[in-house]
């Protein structure tokens, strides 16, 4: 396959490589749209249980560390604001970055085959 990769064009290659890379960050993205949803549940669930015993869940402040990188303290409303917004950013980095590589794999494939056949035959 190394062999066949040295006769496309370096436009190409260069595609190919930025199609990994979209692959990689789509990959990522949506390894933490499971840990968003998890805190959302919690803090759902968290601010229902202190509206049923009568506590104002509007004080109670929370504080979230995501994988030791970024920590959201803050009321259960505004974790909630900011987890839905890091939710909605991660499914929309995820899926554009999909969608880009999906779109440059398939360009990558089909005009590296049609100059590999040029350049073989």
């Amino acid at each position: 396959m190394l062999r066949l990769f040295k006769y496309m064009s370096n436009k190409l290659k260069m595609l190919s490589l930025l199609t990994i890379v979209f692959t990689i960050v789509q990959v990522i993205a949506f390894l933490f749209i499971p840990i968003f949803i998890g805190q959302i549940t919690s803090l759902i669930s968290q601010k229902i249980f202190l509206k049923a015993n009568n506590i104002p869940f509007e004080t109670f402040t929370s504080s979230v560390r995501i994988l030791r990188m970024f920590t959201v303290e803050g009321t259960i409303p505004e974790s909630l604001k900011y987890f839905s917004i890091y939710f909605a950013i991660a499914l929309i980095i995820g899926s554009s970055s999909t969608l880009f590589g999906s779109i440059l794999g398939s360009y990558v494939s089909v005009a590296g085959a049609k100059q590999i056949r040029e350049k073989l035959w």
